[in-house]
Order: C-alpha cells, then structure tokens, then sequence
C-alpha cells in the first residue's frame, strides 16, 4: 500500500495508462520513505494479471553489502529478453550506492542503449552515492517525507494501531512509513525505553526524538541531524563513525 507520494502516483499511473513508462530512473529521498514501496507498487500496476512478478527483476545488496559486474549481468540478460505478461520489463536495484564502480558503469551503458520496453529504477538516499554520469544520466524522482495524518490514518486501517499510538508513532517516524513499521515488528512502541547506545541506529532516533520534543528551539539541529544521517547511513557502513559523524556538533 503506498503511503503518500500522490503526485508521483498520478504522474507514473498516467504514463503507465498510456503505456509511455520507459527509460532510467532514480529514486531519492531520505531512508523509509517508501522509494523501494513505490518501485513495486509500479511493477505490480505493469503485471496487473500475474501474483507473481515475471517481468520485473528486483535486485539487491549481496552478503558483503555490495552489487557487483554479475548483477548488471543479469540485468543486461533479463532486459534483453522480449516481455509477455507486460509491455515493458522492469529492474529494479534497491540501495544502489552499493553498485560497485564496474557495475555502475556497465549499468550506464545499459541505459546510454538500453533495450525496447525496459524500464530500469535505482533506489538511493542521495543520488551523489554513485558516479555522477549515473546520476546524471538517470530521470531523478525525489520521495519526500510523508505526512502524519497519512501516516495515523495507514496505521489505524492498515495495522490496527489505537488512535492514541497511531497519533504517537506518527508523529515521533518523522514522515518516515519505513520506520514506523519497522518499530511495530520489533514491538518497540514505548520510545522512552526502546533505545540504548548500544544500538546505533535506534541511539540516533531518540537523539533526533528528544530535539523534537522542543522542534522550535532544536528546528536547525534537527534539520541538520536528518540531514547527515540519511547521508551518512547511503555511504557509510561503519557503525561506530556513524554515530561519531551524526553527533558531531560545529
């Protein structure tokens, strides 16, 4: 279910009524905004008929948090084959700032030629984690934070939250869907117990929950917070400079 993001349905849908939806995409914005979400939102309104998605390939990070030369391999091979059950064929790459240096620049030869009816989506946090001739030879669509009242109203009908949590969870996600139900899987919904430093990412977000507790006073802190930690999240995979390099104060 997308959450959100109204103006890039109508804008997708349209192009998927007229059967226009090709090319190369990126897809950016902040973690947990539901980039990945939408991707496959796509993919399922282009194979309408089909429970399972035969004409989309969905790749992502191996065990040593990388996508190397045989993925882009892979999706050479996929996207050259003709589609059936959809006019186009989709790949879609989620946390490609893991694409290594020879994959990215397989990939945009890929797209400098691609095949008819292809559709290919990189999902990033910041489109300047990969090689700027990837970046700027992609279409770049910004997914930004969701708001509250959408967010209460998904988890009251969506996941049977109470009115009072579902405002509560709402509010403290910060526009971020993701991490909202992240927080409901792992039953952590009380926020003044949940977070320990030893826990990096959830010692970030009682940081970032106890600035918003005063969003006035903290509003540039909190902006800034936000702002470093979904940077440093897309191209960062040590845990211990994640949290020096969020804290730091000028």
């Amino acid at each position: 279910m997308i959450i959100g993001h109204q103006r890039q349905r109508k804008i997708f849908q349209n192009l998927i009524d007229k059967k226009k939806l090709t090319g190369s995409f990126i897809f950016f914005g902040e973690p947990q905004t539901g980039k990945f979400t939408f991707a496959k939102f796509l993919a399922e309104r282009l194979e309408p008929q089909n429970r399972t998605l035969s004409e989309t390939l969905f790749i992502e990070p191996d065990e040593k948090d990388t996508i190397g030369i045989e993925a882009a391999r892979e999706l050479k091979s996929f996207l050259s084959r003709k589609p059936v059950n959809s006019y186009l064929r989709t790949v879609v790459i989620d946390s490609a700032q893991s694409l290594t240096p020879e994959a990215q620049n397989a990939i945009l030869k890929i797209a400098e030629e691609p095949p008819l009816q292809s559709l290919m989506i990189l999902i990033v946090a910041n489109p300047e984690s990969l090689l700027p001739t990837i970046a700027s030879r992609f279409q770049k669509v910004y997914f930004e934070r969701v708001k509250a009242e959408e967010i209460e109203t998904w988890l009251i009908g969506e996941h049977k939250l109470g009115s009072n949590q579902a405002r509560q969870l709402s509010r403290l996600c910060f526009g971020r869907p993701g991490l909202a139900l992240e927080l409901i899987r792992e039953k952590k919904l009380d926020f003044n117990n949940l977070l320990t430093p030893a826990d990096y990412q959830l010692f970030i977000k009682k940081e970032i929950i106890s600035l918003y507790e005063d969003k006035l006073k903290n509003t540039t802190r909190l902006k800034e917070l936000l702002k470093r930690l979904a940077f440093i999240e897309s191209l960062n995979t040590n845990k211990k400079l994640q949290l020096q390099a969020a804290l730091w104060n000028r």
